[in-house]
């Protein structure tokens, strides 16, 4: 019986393990490669044509991302582009793999429809990742440009076979590219440059399964590199006035080079930096939204900044000293809005509210996002939904101005590791605001008027004074 059971384990075993292998299945016929550099942050994107070339129809695909890559992700987007189908988006899952590299995370992709054997499918897949771009070296002196390094793959690694092959690197200014020299490559990878980017045009191959061949890229870089340790950002409804209200507190650092000798102001004068695009951060470019804002406002921790304007839809701030790598800076945003142009009223007293999860930078990244809203008092929270997942969702109670009973309910998503690519993204929040609970905040603050009114009436006709009153 014990001999029996111990087979029956093992057999499982077995068959997991197998279960966990990728099977050569696919042949990637034409892979076309680039990666951007032009934000604080690296974008990558493949665009893949396969062929079923087993002898049973699939509804499996596999794709494959670096470690260092996939523990920065921010975003990963694969989509199918043929066979036409009402689903294009893809779902990716994580899997791990008894045949792969451990270098490289692996992600499972279900087909909406199986693919039959000599049938060929086109699909991309987009990745951002941040932290990846490095200063070389840390420290410098001021200058209006810097060098920095990015480390990646050579080659895509991938757990099917390659025949076709080309790599662009946008933005890679004055480029260069290093590799293990002793490593035996499986092509002649040529890269040319034009306007500003690192290419390598489409060349017949044959790379094998997970390939891993490291690739150093350095290339100069005018731009800061601005990344947000904190961002709260805040909406507060009223119904009574027709307004949302949005007030944004960031935590701001500068990941871009960091000044060798301490900040010499004559010498930034002197070079007109404040002029030219630099590494240092003097300006920060706010997205605004395409409905009506009034009554912005810019405040950090000494009071009220008033070196910010309106520039073409965005907020330009300026903050109080220029921002150079490893510097931080902590300030208040906010502005108003009609609540009619965000808010629909539907059936059972039920309101939506849709917003967008960032304004926010023009280029930058943000470590960690508190993203709440704060209904009326005496409304009740239904539901929230959001397109991507988030870490938290929490709901609890706040006071504010005129607040008496129960607090107004506070709604809180909580996410990390975003871009402002994400700045598109829909926010709806569901509650249920009645009539009597609409009415009941003014009726109940009229109430406490009234009876503080009353009590200040009674307490003027009460003979405090401590002087005996006179015999008549």
């Amino acid at each position: 019986m014990l001999t029996k059971h111990i087979f029956s384990v093992l057999s499982y075993l077995l068959l997991a393990v197998t279960a966990l292998q990728v099977e050569p299945n696919w042949e990637i016929t034409n892979l076309e490669r680039a990666i951007d550099v032009t934000k604080s942050y690296v974008k990558e994107r493949q665009d893949i044509e396969a062929i079923n070339i087993g002898s049973e129809p699939l509804d499996q695909f596999f794709i494959a991302v670096p470690k260092e890559l996939d523990d920065s992700q921010a975003i990963m987007v694969p989509v199918l582009k043929s066979p036409k189908t009402e689903r294009a988006f893809l779902v990716p899952k994580n899997f791990t793999v008894s045949n792969g590299d451990e270098n490289v995370v692996y992600y499972s992709l279900q087909l909406p429809v199986p693919i039959s054997p000599k049938s060929e499918i086109t699909l991309s897949f987009s990745l951002i990742a941040t932290n990846q771009l490095k200063p070389v070296p840390e420290y410098a002196p001021l200058a209006d440009s810097m060098s920095i390094t990015l480390e990646s793959t050579k080659y895509p690694v991938s757990p099917y076979v390659i025949r076709k092959y080309a790599f662009a690197i946008i933005g890679a200014v004055d480029g260069k590219l290093s590799s293990d020299p002793t490593v035996e490559e499986p092509m002649d990878l040529e890269f040319n440059s034009k306007g500003g980017n690192l290419v390598a045009d489409p060349t017949e191959c044959t790379i094998q399964p997970n390939t891993y061949i490291p690739l150093e890229i350095s290339f100069t870089k005018t731009e800061p590199l601005p990344y947000v340790s904190y961002l709260q950002r805040d909406y507060w409804i009223s119904h009574w006035g027709n307004t949302l209200q949005l007030e944004e507190y960031y935590e701001l650092t500068n990941k871009a080079v960091k000044l060798e000798s301490g900040f010499n102001r004559a010498e930034w004068m002197n070079g007109q930096f404040t002029r030219k695009i630099s590494p240092a951060l003097t300006a920060v470019q706010i997205v605004l939204p395409n409905e009506e804002v009034s009554d912005a406002y810019f405040t950090d921790k000494v009071g009220n900044v008033s070196t910010s304007q309106f520039i073409s839809e965005r907020l330009v701030l300026k903050p109080r000293f220029p921002i150079f790598g490893g510097w931080h800076y902590n300030f208040t945003i906010g502005w108003n809005h009609h609540l009619s142009d965000f808010l629909k009223q539907g059936p059972s007293d039920e309101y939506i509210l849709k917003v967008k999860l960032l304004d926010g930078l023009h280029d930058g990244s943000y470590e960690k996002v508190d993203f709440s809203v704060y209904l009326p008092e005496g409304a009740e929270y239904i539901d929230a939904s959001v397109p991507f997942k988030y870490d938290n969702l929490s709901v609890d109670s706040s006071y504010s101005y005129l607040d008496v009973t129960t607090g107004r309910p506070k709604i809180t998503l909580t996410f990390s590791n975003l871009v402002d690519e994400l700045k598109d993204a829909d926010v709806y929040v569901r509650y249920r605001y009645s009539f009597s609970a609409l009415i009941n905040k003014p009726l109940v603050t009229s109430m406490y008027v009234f009876f503080a009114l009353m009590g200040l009436y009674v307490l003027r006709k009460v003979n405090v004074s401590i002087r005996p009153s006179q015999w008549k």
